[in-house]
Protein backbone atom coordinates (compact mmCIF):
# COMPACT_ATOMS: atom_id res chain seq x y z
CA UNK A 1 0.00 0.00 0.00
CA UNK A 2 1.42 3.32 -1.26
CA UNK A 3 1.08 6.44 1.54
CA UNK A 4 0.38 9.50 0.18
CA UNK A 5 0.84 11.52 3.33
CA UNK A 6 4.06 11.63 4.84
CA UNK A 7 4.04 10.24 8.54
CA UNK A 8 4.84 12.64 11.48
CA UNK A 9 8.33 14.09 11.52
CA UNK A 10 8.18 15.80 14.76
CA UNK A 11 8.81 19.56 12.65
CA UNK A 12 6.43 21.22 14.18
CA UNK A 13 4.40 22.04 10.76
CA UNK A 14 2.43 18.40 10.71
CA UNK A 15 -1.38 19.10 10.90
CA UNK A 16 -4.65 17.29 10.33
CA UNK A 17 -7.03 17.99 8.13
CA UNK A 18 -10.90 17.89 8.77
CA UNK A 19 -13.98 18.03 6.45
CA UNK A 20 -17.33 17.76 7.49
CA UNK A 21 -20.69 16.47 5.15
CA UNK A 22 -23.05 18.66 5.23
CA UNK A 23 -26.72 17.90 3.47
CA UNK A 24 -27.63 22.46 4.00
CA UNK A 25 -24.46 23.77 2.56
CA UNK A 26 -23.27 20.85 0.00
CA UNK A 27 -23.22 23.25 -3.00
CA UNK A 28 -20.38 26.22 -1.23
CA UNK A 29 -19.03 23.95 0.96
CA UNK A 30 -18.30 20.49 -0.81
CA UNK A 31 -15.91 17.64 0.25
CA UNK A 32 -13.27 18.86 -2.54
CA UNK A 33 -13.53 22.08 -2.05
CA UNK A 34 -12.79 22.14 1.72
CA UNK A 35 -9.83 19.13 0.89
CA UNK A 36 -8.33 22.05 -1.16
CA UNK A 37 -9.04 24.87 1.85
CA UNK A 38 -7.19 22.43 4.02
CA UNK A 39 -4.29 22.12 1.61
CA UNK A 40 -4.23 25.83 1.05
CA UNK A 41 -3.96 26.27 4.62
CA UNK A 42 -0.72 23.64 4.87
CA UNK A 43 0.64 25.22 1.72
CA UNK A 44 0.12 28.91 3.33
CA UNK A 45 2.55 27.87 6.35
CA UNK A 46 4.74 25.78 5.18
CA UNK A 47 2.99 22.79 7.05
CA UNK A 48 2.35 19.14 5.23
CA UNK A 49 -1.14 16.79 5.80
CA UNK A 50 -0.51 13.94 8.14
CA UNK A 51 -3.25 10.79 8.27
Amino acid sequence: MDVVEPPWDGCGKSLVGLRQLSRIKAATMSLERQWQDVLTAAVAIGGHIIC
